[in-house]
């Protein structure tokens, strides 16, 4: 069923919800767009709103109580390495950086700070896991993925962060979740395989929805589950 529109065309944004309404920072269709599109859940209307301090695509975004945190991105030229924050979509303030420039990280909040998990650099994929801790504004060095990868997906269920499928080395789609405790600060591979990269993550209750995305450059329309015990 369709709900609606926004006004302008997009991939590779990222998006949350902020007080009942939709928003799409940045991505685009030619080249990165600074667009920030609200779209109302209750009048099914989209509008662009406001724009993001530069154009971004291949951004991720998580949300910290009613704060929502843009991080990395890619403006055209280079991945980026800030972290803003947003509380009303439309204006925005630098909450902190990256050690490096990151497009197609994966990204969950967990105990009011961000985990950052791997991503795209400058020089190809990394397998770097970053805290950032909003109350400080700093970002440290958790440990390293069992592989550098981009394009994976992050979700927390329970006490802990999944990293979920994404795209190795060579570009191939990797299967691996990776469960990433944030307290213990253990990094550990996990039985549950989901061979898919870019794809949506949502949580219900005690189980992730993994949506769509790709599988060695091939768009899929699998919905799958995975249930933490």
């Amino acid at each position: 069923m369709t709900l609606g529109t926004v006004p302008q065309v997009f991939h590779d944004a990222a998006g949350a919800l902020l007080r009942g309404k939709l928003f799409v920072f940045g991505g685009g269709a030619s080249q990165s767009s600074a667009a920030v599109q609200e779209f109302v859940l209750r009048t099914h209307r989209g509008a662009v709103v406001a724009h993001l301090p530069r154009p971004l695509s291949d951004l991720a975004a998580a949300s910290i109580g009613h704060t929502v945190y843009i991080v990395g991105g890619y403006d055209g030229r280079a991945p980026r390495a800030e972290i803003y924050r947003t509380t009303d979509g439309r204006l925005f303030s630098l909450a902190g950086r990256l050690p490096v420039g990151l497009r197609y990280p994966a990204v969950a909040a967990i105990g009011g700070r961000l985990v950052v998990a791997g991503g795209m650099g400058a020089a190809g994929p990394t397998d770097a896991v970053y805290v950032f801790d909003p109350a400080t504004g700093r970002t440290g060095l958790l440990g390293r993925l069992p592989s550098a990868l981009g394009h994976a997906s992050a979700v927390m269920l329970g006490h802990a962060v999944y990293v979920i499928g994404g795209t190795g080395t060579r570009g191939r789609t990797v299967g691996a979740v990776t469960k990433i405790d944030v307290v213990k600060r253990t990094i550990v591979p996990t039985a549950l395989v989901a061979r898919v990269s870019d794809a949506a993550a949502a949580v219900v209750g005690n189980r992730a929805l993994i949506v769509g995305g790709a599988t060695d450059g091939r768009a899929v329309a699998t919905v799958r589950e995975l249930t933490m015990r």
